[in-house]
């Protein structure tokens, strides 16, 4: 073991003073050697060798993971930076993304990363934030994209949160999919205690970083030297874009390339370069199944939050749904009280429009929000909108391999100020695919206001109706019985309580909002009424 790494320069690119030992010096050392083999290992640590002996002959001090997320297509220029330097890397990849757009590597070239001595890792199926699925889904997530790895000859041993995002919960389903450990982006530079990772970790799924590719190079090179300063340890680095200023974040090649040529100098001080699996070992281990995609719609749509109701993380989108806009062209989202059933709508305005569009659509994932579907049938998607302008149905599909692309484009639907079904049926569902997300665009300048989401199954007549409580305290009266009727239920005895100024509001109902029973159960209302 080396213990150069010992009051070196507070810069560590500041060129390093060679040794002063010449050949007469290790003449000399020579002469003192007392056995052959002794005398070996005295003249390598006199010359501070760089070559991979003295490293490769005890337990490095310091062993740095050069690890790159996502899979786009970017990082692929690495490959031939890291042969040259004799290092491999860690690649954490969304296996439905490769292959499926410009952005993302290819299935050959991932091939290529591995023979080169690389490590392929998981980071889920479709880079959705674990922490705010449930369980099922994300055990999905994270098995069917182990799996898929698998089922293509990667030895998957390891993975990495998407946005780092973890809890105990997150780490039970990554320990029961297989894995052997688990990265973040918990960042150990703060406050450098300790400085690095231990190479054997506390919690192996829970692993921290040191630096991003978006610090710059001198930022990461000193927090290496701090390692090991510090006694040593494991200091992963998390990049993601390979680039010249193609995204925030990126790192360029040319600085990488730096980076690797300082790595590559450490090892005369006991600082290697490892792939995680290297590090953490354990044996590759079998598939483990997640939990089956949910049973496809028939008289009745599977639509999660089709009322647009909840929005649990309150980031004004509703659950199980995103916004999907692109092009050039100004626009704003906003949750919207004007809602055709419950208590909220979502709508769009666009103020100029040159190109793209704007839609709501369900998330795509592996069965929580989105829609699945059988080969042969076809599907109504329905959806009530109030629009200036006209609109039309974008559908995406799920392939067999669980990668998402555009599909479909139904007919355009005409304006309308007031609440206007629209409803469209697709073609037969090919073999190939196995879901669906789908969400009513616009695509001019104008706006538009969508409640009430669903898909069934084509031909199949809808189940009985059933009365589904909305919440109507704090509407008046007359409004409170059009949401009643719109969700099936009928308004019972009303009360009045008489209060100066009343208003003519519901102040109370029963049952209470979310409560379910047949079509036309009456919900009792106390209604404010003004005193005389």
């Amino acid at each position: 073991m080396f213990a150069a790494h010992q009051g070196q320069p507070e810069n560590p690119s500041a060129p390093q003073r060679r040794s002063r030992r010449g050949p007469l010096a290790l003449s000399v050392a020579a002469l003192g050697c007392a056995a052959a083999l002794g005398c070996l290992v005295s003249l390598l640590t006199a010359t501070g060798d760089h070559g991979a002996s003295a490293a490769g002959t005890a337990s490095p001090r310091t062993v740095v993971s050069l690890t790159f997320d996502d899979g786009q297509a970017t990082q692929y220029s690495v490959r031939s930076m890291l042969a040259a330097h004799r290092m491999h890397a860690t690649f954490y990849v969304n296996s439905p993304r490769i292959g499926s757009d410009p952005y993302y590597m290819t299935w050959p070239q991932i091939r290529a990363l591995y023979s080169g001595g690389n490590e392929i890792a998981g980071h889920s199926a479709h880079h959705l934030i674990l922490t705010q699925l449930d369980p099922i889904e994300a055990k999905r997530q994270v098995c069917y994209d182990r799996n898929e790895l698998l089922a293509r000859g990667f030895p998957v041993t390891d993975f990495a949160y998407p946005f780092g995002a973890y809890n105990a919960l997150v780490e039970a389903i990554v320990k029961a999919c297989g894995y052997n450990s688990a990265r973040t982006s918990g960042s150990l530079a703060s406050r450098c205690r300790p400085c690095a990772e231990r190479i054997t970790p506390r919690d192996r799924y829970a692993t921290r970083v040191v630096a991003f590719g978006s610090d710059p190079v001198r930022t990461i090179k000193r927090r290496i030297v701090k390692a090991e300063r510090a006694g040593g340890g494991w200091a992963q680095i998390v990049f993601h874009q390979v680039c010249d200023g193609c995204a925030p974040g990126a790192i360029s090649p040319r600085a990488l390339r730096s980076l690797l040529d300082w790595l590559g100098r450490r090892a005369a001080r006991g600082t290697v370069v490892k792939t995680v699996n290297k590090v953490i070992g354990g044996r590759v281990r079998a598939a483990v199944r997640g939990q089956a995609l949910p049973a496809p719609p028939s008289g009745i749509s599977t639509v999660r939050n089709a009322s647009l109701e909840r929005d649990a993380n309150s980031d004004l989108t509703p659950d199980c749904f995103f916004t999907d806009s692109w092009g050039d062209q100004a626009f704003r989202w906003t949750r919207t009280r004007d809602a055709h059933t419950g208590d909220f709508a979502e709508r769009v305005d666009v103020t100029k429009h040159l190109s793209g569009d704007n839609k709501l659509m369900a998330v795509q994932d592996l069965g929580a929000c989105a829609t699945t579907v059988t080969p042969d049938r076809q599907y109504t998607l329905k959806t009530r909108y109030k629009s200036s302008a006209p609109v039309y149905f974008v559908v995406f599909s799920r392939d067999d391999n669980w990668t998402w692309s555009y599909w479909k484009t139904s007919p355009a639907f005409p304006p309308s100020s007031s609440w206007t079904r629209a409803s469209w049926t697709t073609p037969p569902i090919p073999h190939s695919l196995n879901g669906l997300s789908f969400g009513l665009t616009l695509a001019e300048k104008g706006s538009m206001t969508i409640d009430d989401v669903h898909a069934t199954l084509a031909g199949v007549l809808p189940e009985a109706r059933r009365c589904v409580v909305p919440r109507v305290v704090g509407r008046p009266l007359s409004r409170a019985r059009r949401m009643l009727a719109r969700a099936g239920c009928l308004s019972g005895r009303i009360s009045r309580r008489f209060i100066p100024r009343g208003r003519k509001r519901v102040i109370a109902q029963r049952p209470r909002a979310g409560a379910r029973g047949p079509a036309g159960a009456r919900v009792n209302l106390v209604v404010a009424w003004p005193s005389r």
